[in-house]
């Protein structure tokens, strides 16, 4: 609670810098000594002010009276981590009280380094769509507990016209090791899907291009059903950002880190003919999704013609 956007500037400046400071409208500025030093050896001065904006124009106002600010760019949860020394995990102590979908709350915390290393929940999700993306058939998910547990399922939507023993089929699915539900509305779909993503639990989530088309389309067709989109680990739902110039697509999950398999293969330094997720996958794992097509337009008849006559294939394939 006590902490503040702060900055350095030379002590020598101090005096000249308060002077400026009086000048500004904007906040209150508090100057005081610190045991900082230039790369040169001068001492330096801390500034902290209220807000991250009131900060940035001291700094801007320090530089057109050529006095130089330092740090003054570092957004403050940025500056208490390299304040504290810390680089990975954290103690949370003091006074705590109970959360309604977290364990604790804590009420002014103070955070310390510490060693430790998390064991994580990963779940990743994949989805099938109809060839124009509009309405959702299947969501499959796959998660692997910390303690090494596995659990694998497929939730579909079936096709009016499909001749399909449901119960026929979740007893074929549980023979491979995995899980199939169904659902007579995507809607259905959507509330189940909901409700398995928080008891699952998931610390991260993944999949290939999850961010890009998964939730997209899954908060689209969540918002088109009035289904509140809430798979985080407090009371407020989730958002998605659509993509926007030099912004990728964003997702929001209070409590749960999205990881996006297709940018992290784009950002590491293997490289890959393509991104798309057949070429990625023969190059590091040497096999590929149960479709072998060559083109998208094949892939998503395919993908139609198994929805309406093999349903259980596609829940293989997804």
């Amino acid at each position: 609670a006590n902490e503040r956007p702060s900055a350095f500037l030379r002590e020598r400046d101090g005096i000249r810098a308060e002077e400026a400071a009086r000048g500004m409208k904007t906040s209150a500025l508090r100057f005081q000594s610190s045991d900082m030093h230039t790369m040169d050896g001068e001492p330096c001065l801390r500034v902290e002010a209220n807000t991250q904006r009131a900060l940035a124009d001291f700094a801007s106002v320090l530089e057109r009276r050529s006095m130089r600010s330092y740090e003054a760019d570092i957004r403050l949860p940025e500056a208490f981590l390299m304040d504290h020394a810390i680089h990975g995990s954290v103690r949370v102590q003091g006074e705590w009280q109970p959360g309604r979908r977290v364990d604790r709350i804590y009420l002014d915390p103070e955070v310390i380094p510490a060693d430790w290393t998390p064991a994580l929940t990963l779940t990743s999700i994949d989805i099938e769509t109809n060839p124009f993306g509009a309405e959702i058939y299947a969501i499959s998910l796959h998660t692997r507990s910390f303690s090494g547990q596995v659990d694998q399922r497929v939730l579909l939507w079936l096709p009016l016209e499909a001749a399909f023993d449901s119960a026929g089929g979740a007893r074929q699915a549980l023979a491979e090791s995995w899980q199939l539900e169904t659902f007579e509305s995507e809607a259905e779909l959507l509330s189940r899907w909901v409700e398995v993503m928080n008891e699952l639990d998931p610390d991260l989530i993944t999949g290939w291009n999850v961010a890009g088309f998964d939730f997209e389309r899954i908060s689209d067709r969540l918002d088109h059903h009035h289904i509140p989109f809430r798979i985080g680990r407090s009371g407020d739902a989730c958002s998605f950002f659509p993509a926007e110039p030099g912004k990728p697509p964003t997702v929001v999950i209070p409590g749960r880190q999205v990881l996006d398999g297709m940018r992290i293969a784009r950002s590491g330094p293997q490289r890959f003919p393509d991104h798309s997720l057949e070429t990625v996958a023969q190059e590091v794992l040497g096999r590929g999704k149960t479709i072998d097509t060559e083109g998208r337009r094949e892939k998503l008849e395919k993908i139609e013609t198994m929805y309406r006559s093999e349903p259980m294939d596609l829940c293989r394939y997804c």
